[in-house]
């Protein structure tokens, strides 16, 4: 008895596979995605898909496996966790930088920028130039938190 053509699955029904065999993480849109792009084949011969069910079932083990290896392995952060994570660097940096030179300005002929007062306005403009009036209202409010540093 020949099989019948392959027809690729909606959304809503490879949903509703992965509840039924307790495949919480697998995003459908995504599933669906990686097959369409590859032209519903599997493995490293290519061969036409046969069954989507044992697909899911295969990411699903997969799935397991890598959780199983790697249990203290964190998810990658986000885009937005990502940027928040480079500008609270940026911050740290901006803040130290700024605090050195408010702390040599008692003291302008040690201070290794040259003039502490145009070294500080050159960071802001800096700060300002680069990052924008947000970052430089975190920035402020961050120096004002920070307790005064003596010279070195």
């Amino acid at each position: 008895m020949p099989r019948s053509k392959f027809t690729p699955p909606t959304a809503a029904e490879v949903a509703a596979y992965a509840a039924e065999i307790q495949y919480k993480d697998l995003n459908p849109d995504q599933f669906l995605d990686h097959y369409e792009m590859v032209g519903w084949v599997v493995g490293k011969t290519r061969t036409p898909m046969k069954s989507w069910k044992a697909a899911v079932r295969t990411w699903k083990r997969n799935a397991d496996l890598w959780a199983a290896e790697n249990p203290s392995q964190k998810p990658a952060p986000t885009r937005a966790q990502a940027l928040q994570q480079i500008d609270e660097r940026h911050l740290k940096e901006y803040a130290e930088n700024i605090a050195a030179c408010r702390s040599w300005k008692n003291n302008p002929d040690g201070c290794p920028f040259g003039d502490p007062h145009d070294a500080e306005r050159t960071l802001w403009r800096k700060a300002h130039d680069h990052f924008g009036q947000t970052f430089c209202a975190k920035l402020k409010s961050r120096i004002q938190a920070q307790p005064q540093r003596s010279q070195a």
